[in-house]
């Protein structure tokens, strides 16, 4: 009975001192650096997944994606001879029959002919072929100037996304930026008249929201919503007033003053300014015209900024 327990302890110890060892033998990969979300439909640069290891020594592999039941849904590669050093398996997010798997998260198995052993990477890799959701909410302000005098220059842009992703802005359809990548709900956007580098003209401009989620998959562009992007404008095309009688006219504009010059224009010149003032401020502007003023076509101007708008003035004889 002595020699019986001694026996079984024994060969206790030494089951326990091969586990323990087992235990301390360094892994014969390591240093794995997936690609951990991809989307195989996404046509874009993250349409399939780099599977980086680094192993020890030459082996012969055997590579096979698995789902979360251990069941092979892809064979990467079959006794592939790969040198000591870092070696990248690629996925496209198909499976052995070419379809597209479903979304989920997988891992990659490895089979190593010379160490006999299979090992499951932790690591996981997760495919993602659903675009995110957007919401356009507002811009504000309705109408802008993009002057760069620091007054009005930009309208934020209010969306909400379902997922972290990258947001484009789309102005009558042509990407005007690509921001940084948001977390989901709510965020903003700034745009600041530009498209290409280039301020845009004056007029209404027709913006839309899109976001590419972190696998590359890019949502529908929202419904459109109109900005007006304004500098100097008069009011009208065209007035009519009286010498010795009040012109008036209106200016929109956010500059904090403009300048307006009416000019009496001879053989194709504007020439000299016959009334002019260079610090107006006010949307409306009233004018005593002199009563000698000579009748007939006159061109009045408005400037703020570096920009400026015109509008023809008939002066008619006074009464």
């Amino acid at each position: 009975m002595t020699l019986i327990v001694l026996a079984l302890i024994a060969g206790t110890a030494a089951a326990f001192t091969v586990a323990e060892r087992l235990k301390l033998e360094r892994s014969p990969i390591g240093g794995p650096k997936f690609d951990r979300v991809f989307s195989p439909v996404c046509e874009c640069e993250t349409d399939r997944a780099r599977l980086r290891l680094r192993f020890r020594r030459a082996e012969t592999v055997d590579a096979a994606v698995v789902d979360r039941r251990g069941e092979a849904v892809r064979t990467l590669v079959e006794d592939e001879e790969v040198r000591k050093g870092e070696h990248t398996f690629l996925w496209d997010g198909r499976d052995d029959a070419g379809e597209v798997v479903p979304d989920g998260r997988y891992r990659l198995r490895l089979h190593l002919e010379r160490e006999r052993r299979t090992i499951l990477v932790p690591t996981l890799v997760e495919v993602d072929t659903t675009p995110p959701e957007v919401v356009f909410a507002r811009v504000v302000p309705p109408a802008f100037s993009p002057d760069g005098d620091g007054r009005v220059d930009h309208v934020k842009v209010v969306y909400r996304s379902s997922e972290k992703g990258r947001p484009e802005l789309l102005v009558n359809g042509e990407t005007a930026i690509l921001g940084r990548a948001r977390a989901q709900g709510k965020a903003t956007l700034d745009w600041r008249g530009r498209i290409d580098g280039e301020t845009v003209r004056r007029g209404p401009y027709e913006l839309a929201i899109r976001v590419r989620d972190v696998a590359g998959n890019l949502s529908e562009a929202t419904a459109a919503k109109t900005v007006l992007v304004r500098f100097i404008e008069l009011g009208e095309d065209a007035y009519r007033a009286e010498a010795g009688a009040t012109l008036e006219f209106t200016v929109v504009t956010d500059a904090a003053s403009f300048r307006w010059y009416l000019f009496r224009p001879r053989g194709g010149k504007a020439g000299r300014p016959v009334l002019y003032d260079e610090s107006a401020t006010g949307a409306s502007v009233s004018v005593l015209l002199p009563g000698d003023l000579e009748p007939g076509t006159y061109l009045l101007r408005v400037a703020a900024n570096g920009r400026r708008d015109r509008a023809a003035v008939t002066v008619e004889a006074g009464g």
